[in-house]
């Protein structure tokens, strides 16, 4: 039994002794909504009586609503849940905040996909070599390490919306740089200083839309983030097929980089005037801040709830060593989404049905193949929104790598030197529905999971630091597959390196099977619970360090 197990018996054997079996019941049924909403308050009030035993916590009091709702139950059309909620649906509020935040994701994704089409323009102008061209794609992923080195101790100390905003602030920067660069080295400035921006906010907005959303529709609302994601690498997709028309044109790639500057711009304006994390002003003690952000989400007796019965929860410490195993899941998450090979198909799409020389793609990037990534991203991301909390985390995981995977041997069956231009029906038998099942795999499984299972897996007190751990190994690996896959496919030759990623992918698929349960709609003590029944973790069950 775990520490923590072993509080919340003590506490609830007590309760049966001074309360009645009523508040028992109660507190079984409440026990299931996250930390940030009900159960930590419990928590905390258990931890103090079990430390010292002259001390009797009063049981925090839930309103009558409160006893009818189960997590099991949050389907937007549920009696019940509407009692929580006072709506069948989102509000407004909600649906605006997201909309916001979620621009974050438009820029994630743009800022990532648009060196798919700026990097043929950037070869000719600037004459760049492959191992440059690299650097060029990789060097992203460098600011973005230090970005996600400091992005969780940012969002925890300053807040969400703040470092939303700074982010804001380095978007516009970085897409200023690269408009005016009239140099090589400027490029490089302009990418580090994107890719700080890019890690940032996918810690940021992760962590806002999480504690902001209302428990029954959470898969959905982050999981937009995702969607926003695939759009901006749609836009990306799109803006370089039409900067890329003219063929006299080497100078589009400014507008592509600049572009992004307006979204920054509009996002800034806009979150400018939204209120902050709820569980983030409890946390540090701003009951009425977060009363009255929690006002335009819930109804009164929940607000009143939420607030007060964390007033002691300083008394709490959480330690990542308690949750080592979600550990463990999170870093399989960050390592595995880069080493599938996801990353480089969408940077260097171009150059893949171009048989990786950047002279041959300028046609093909004017074509519709390549501006069909981002469609099916965007299509297959709108879908999982929908779907994800009726289908769960765990088979939409399973299914998108078992994709991936097939994806990944129709590209390690291509030849390296096989051309869309060259070979015709070869390639396009081989090379696109390659990439396109790739594209549509990932975004069933990593794309919107990682996230989303991350930020559920831990509690509110360490989740910013949990998501930048796992963003500083996303943006490592990233780095290393970037930074070495032009030279990987001259030395080894596409196939082997496609081979390499599809290896990968299914050690992958094995790992979720034995080890990954599905987190919707659970409490961090549910998940832990259901750890316990995964393949991979039974034997270490009665580790010492969880007695």
């Amino acid at each position: 039994m775990s520490q923590n197990q072993g509080v919340r018996r003590t506490f609830s054997s007590r309760s049966n002794s001074n309360a009645g079996g009523q508040d028992s019941n109660l507190l079984a049924k409440t026990d299931a909504v996250d930390e940030g909403h009900l159960s930590k308050g419990f928590s905390a009030a258990s931890t103090l009586s079990a430390r010292n035993n002259s001390v009797n916590m009063p049981l925090p009091t839930l309103p009558a609503l409160a006893d009818s709702f189960e997590p099991a139950q949050c389907d937007g059309k549920n009696p019940a849940t509407s009692q929580i909620t006072g709506r069948a649906g989102p509000s407004w509020f909600v649906i605006q905040v997201t909309l916001l935040a979620s621009l974050g994701g438009i820029l994630f994704g743009y800022d990532l996909g648009v060196i798919s089409g700026a990097l043929p323009q950037l070869t000719s102008y600037f004459d760049l070599q492959s191992a440059q061209q690299e650097i060029v794609v990789s060097v992203l992923y460098v600011g973005g390490g230090f970005g996600a080195a400091l992005g969780g101790a940012l969002c925890d100390t300053y807040g969400r919306k703040s470092t939303i905003l700074v982010t804001d602030v380095l978007f516009l920067l970085g897409a200023i740089i690269l408009y005016a660069a009239a140099s090589y080295g400027m490029i490089i400035c302009g990418r580090i200083v994107v890719g700080f921006a890019i890690a940032v906010s996918g810690i940021a907005d992760v962590s806002y839309l999480h504690e902001i959303a209302p428990i029954q529709y959470r898969g959905s609302i982050v999981s937009v983030n995702e969607a926003c994601i695939a759009l901006g690498f749609l836009l990306a997709f799109g803006v370089g097929g039409w900067m890329s028309r003219e063929e006299t044109n080497n100078e589009g790639w400014r507008g592509m980089f600049g572009i992004s500057g307006v979204v920054a711009f509009i996002q800034l304006i806009g979150m400018w005037t939204m209120p902050e994390s709820p569980t983030w002003l409890k946390d540090r003690g701003l009951h009425r801040e977060s009363e009255a952000v929690l006002r335009r989400i819930y109804p009164e007796p929940f607000v009143s709830n939420f607030v007060h019965s964390d007033a002691n929860s300083a008394f709490a410490v959480t330690s990542m060593h308690t949750y080592r195993r979600q550990v463990y899941i999170a870093l399989f998450l960050a390592v595995c989404q880069q080493l599938c090979g996801q990353t480089n198909v969408l940077s260097y799409a171009p150059l893949i049905f171009a048989g990786g020389n950047a002279s041959k793609s300028g046609d093909f990037v004017r074509g519709w193949a390549t501006l069909s990534i981002g469609i099916v991203k965007f299509a297959v991301s709108c879908v999982v929104i929908w779907k994800v909390d009726a289908l769960g985390r765990r088979h939409l995981l399973l299914a998108g790598l078992g994709v991936v995977a097939v994806g990944l041997l129709f590209l390690s069956g291509d030849e390296p030197t096989t051309t869309l231009i060259d070979e015709g029906d070869r390639a396009f038998s081989l090379a696109l529905p390659g990439v396109l099942l790739v594209v549509t795999g990932y975004s069933m499984s990593f794309g919107p999971l990682t996230w989303l299972l991350t930020s559920e897996l831990f509690p509110t007190d360490i989740r910013g630091r949990a998501l930048g751990a796992s963003t500083i190994i996303t943006y490592f690996c990233a780095w290393v597959v970037t930074s070495t896959f032009l030279s990987a496919q001259e030395w080894l030759g596409a196939s082997t390196v496609f081979t390499m990623y599809f290896l990968v992918t299914v050690a992958g698929f094995l790992f979720a099977i034995k080890a990954i349960p599905d987190t919707g709609e659970k409490s961090t003590r549910e998940i832990d619970d259901s750890l316990d029944q995964m393949a991979w973790w039974r034997p270490r069950r009665n580790d010492v360090s969880r007695t």
